[in-house]
């Protein structure tokens, strides 16, 4: 089996654990997994060093950029088209909405789209009621 795990960045912290581990698992029971991430750092490099393979996906951003989010959907559609993953597994809310936008415009797609939430940006404590909004929608 393959699959592709997509997460914003690389920083270590609950996220990027949590999708170490699987990646992690995943190679110790012989599947082959791919990571799509915005940026090199301690995920990338322990991803790789258990066998898996890692693409950095320069135009991800954390914030909101509407270039940048085009590009990344345009990178990570021609990925999955490119790798055939049998699932893609997004991480983190940014990664949430490029992947599934770029997996919805696939036709005839033969693989699974999985959305793991690791926090919400709409919940109490975001200042911004635009951003709140947006991202709800």
């Amino acid at each position: 089996m393959k699959i592709l795990y997509f997460i914003t960045t690389s920083e270590w912290g609950g996220a990027s654990r949590y999708v170490f581990d699987l990646c992690k698992y995943e190679i110790n029971k012989g599947n082959k997994v791919y990571l799509a991430v915005g940026s090199e750092g301690l995920l990338a490099s322990k991803v790789r060093n258990v066998g898996g393979k890692v693409y950095i996906i320069k135009s991800v951003k954390r914030n909101i950029s509407p270039l940048n989010d085009l590009k990344s959907i345009i990178m990570i559609r021609s990925l999955v088209k490119k790798l055939k993953p049998d699932i893609v597994h997004l991480n983190s809310s940014k990664a949430g909405v490029i992947g599934r936008l770029a997996c919805q415009s696939i036709a005839n797609k033969k693989f699974k789209v999985i959305f793991t939430v690791h926090g919400w940006s709409f919940t109490d404590g975001i200042p911004s009621a635009l951003k709140k909004g947006f991202i709800v929608l």
